[in-house]
């Protein structure tokens, strides 16, 4: 059900009318285009038999496939990746635009220390952030594309957002307009719709957590 159902026939239609017209103006600082692929799947379930980091990720593999029509994954490592800009840095890892060599497919790296994850006993958690995100299909929840992991790290192929943080967003360009505001509240609030039918609950919802894409489109992430 859409979180505009129960508003009145004229501001469900109001808001539809913001949310497919609006758009941001694209930043001329925007280091890499976003590329065109049509479809992308995401992983199944991870499997793991014990909450240790070296089983986030299947422990035959160093990485889990996935089908693409431009990246195929079958043992990947860091040195496939040409990394640009770094797009944020966290207590546990950084997350970096990358360029996947082969295919020229671009999206973001988050790479996390495995020491660090082990000393705050996070193991459950990086677990379950990639079963749940690796889960999810709507427009406005960040893809999961793949996860591998080297001796010192877990990386996790996610997809790349080119105008980056909501908080950032906020911090340049100050308080949103009614029609921004109205937007981005209603793509929030269908992924939200769209989680908690799925018996998902999002417990860090936060303008950190909020990346915005092409077309003003709004991504939750960060199921950690």
């Amino acid at each position: 059900s859409s979180p505009a159902a129960s508003l009145s026939p004229v501001k469900r239609d109001l808001i539809n009318n913001l949310y497919n017209n609006y758009k941001i103006p694209s930043r001329e600082s925007s280091p890499v285009k976003p590329p065109q692929i049509t479809s992308i799947n995401t992983l199944g379930t991870v499997h793991h038999e014990k909450s240790n980091i070296n089983n986030v990720v299947d422990t035959t593999k160093s990485s889990h496939s996935l089908t693409s029509p431009t990246m195929k994954i079958k043992s990947m490592n860091k040195d496939d990746f040409e990394f640009g800009l770094k797009l944020g840095k966290g207590k546990f890892g950084k997350v970096y635009c990358v360029k996947e060599k082969k295919s020229g497919f671009i999206c973001a790296l988050k790479a996390m220390n495995k020491k660090d994850i082990e000393h705050y006993r996070l193991e459950r958690q990086i677990i379950r952030e990639v079963e749940i995100q690796a889960s999810l299909n709507h427009p406005n929840i960040a893809k999961l594309y793949g996860y591998f992991h080297d001796e010192k790290r877990v990386y996790m192929i996610m997809e790349y957002m080119p105008h980056g943080e909501l908080y950032k967003l906020l911090e340049s360009h100050g308080p949103f307009n009614d029609i921004i505001a109205s937007s981005f509240v209603y793509q929030i609030a269908d992924a939200l719709d769209y989680l908690h039918q799925r018996r998902i609950i999002h417990r860090d919802i936060k303008p950190e957590n909020i990346l915005i894409g092409p077309n003003n489109q709004i991504k939750l992430t960060d199921f950690g």
